[in-house]
């Protein structure tokens, strides 16, 4: 069963499902998949063409005793004979087409106070249906220029990327930015192999690496940056040099920017490893395991323990598998 209802959550009603999946992610919308009747459509007064009331549009929730409340918006439709296949957009969405009307020059400020201030200021000029915001304005400064745009795709994208942010719209309709949205509990929930876990998938890929980089700060004037430049001699003699040229730090002296730049090449230096996880419903580990958190797996079959940061998270309920995606942040052989 999912629940259906216009904008606003007016009018209200439950509707049969079918086939249900759906996902979460980090910094971007998840999805719901579901095959519902055309006809319980059209008794509650939905259509799936354009008309007095379009099924695209409509709000939809679902509530699993285990995997916890999901809800969004209806993006597509696909008619197959009496079926309809829905497919809906988590909340993310609301603030997708929302112009900043705005733009930003930014010095010295973190990432999150200058979140909040764009959604503000979009809020004002249109309301969203996000009702509420919470976000962390703590952490580094950051120098960048926003050209106004779209909310999502310009904005929060760009400011993403030069912080390392996370953010996501809840169920209840609340715009969140974290410096992580999970918690870490890598030593609280441990899953393991032949137990809750039913399949592993695991891949490496080269060109995620830099092992000689060269940091800098940000300063407005190239001639008055500050560098420093780091190699990592292991991962040169493993797998060749992989150079990358420019890190800005805002606002950093030469005895700051180096243990930013060591910290760096020592995440960079390898290979990143993704890794995707087929965990089985339990009772515990749905409820125990979100995006953005930070987990403990073991594998046998690849003879190791793996702390794994969980990006996204797929849940298949005809087949009770949830597909857990992330990176593989460190690996203790068994």
């Amino acid at each position: 069963m999912v629940t259906i209802g216009r904008v606003g959550w007016v009018d209200e009603e439950l509707l049969d499902a079918s086939a249900i999946s759906f996902s979460r992610q980090v910094d971007g919308p998840g999805q719901l998949v579901c095959t519902v009747p055309h006809d319980d459509l059209y008794d509650r007064g939905y259509d799936v063409r354009p008309g007095d009331l379009p099924i695209k549009g409509a709000w939809v929730r679902l509530e699993h005793p285990t995997a916890g409340t999901w809800a969004g918006v209806v993006t597509q439709t696909r008619v197959d004979g009496s079926w309809v296949e829905l497919t809906a957009e988590s909340f993310h969405v609301l603030l997708r087409k929302r112009r900043v009307p705005t733009d930003y020059v930014v010095s010295g400020v973190p990432a999150g106070s200058v979140a909040l201030r764009a959604f503000t200021d979009v809020q004002r000029l249109d309301y969203t249906w996000v009702g509420g915001v919470s976000a962390d304005e703590d952490g580094d400064p950051i120098e960048v220029e926003l050209r106004g745009g779209d909310l999502v795709d310009d904005v929060f994208r760009e400011l993403v990327g030069v912080s390392g942010m996370q953010w996501r719209v809840t169920p209840e309709r609340v715009l969140e930015w974290r410096h992580r949205l999970g918690s870490d509990k890598r030593g609280t929930v441990t899953l393991v192999e032949g137990a809750q876990i039913s399949g592993v998938d695991q891949t490496g890929d080269l060109w995620t690496m830099v092992n000689a980089l060269t940091g800098t700060s940000s300063d407005a004037r190239w001639a008055d940056t500050t560098a420093y430049e780091l190699e990592s001699d292991d991962s040169l003699r493993d797998y060749g040099r992989r150079y990358e040229e420019l890190r800005a730090y805002p606002y950093a002296s030469r005895s700051t920017i180096i243990p930013h730049v060591r910290d760096d090449l020592r995440r960079l230096r390898d290979p990143a490893e993704l890794i995707r996880l087929d965990v089985i419903d339990d009772g515990e580990s749905w409820a125990d395991v979100r995006e953005g958190d930070i987990i403990t797996a073991i594998l046998p079959s690849v003879n190791a323990v793996v702390v794994i940061d969980v990006m996204a998270q797929d849940f298949d309920l005809d087949r009770g598998v949830m597909s857990i995606a992330g990176k593989v942040l460190a690996k203790v052989d068994e």
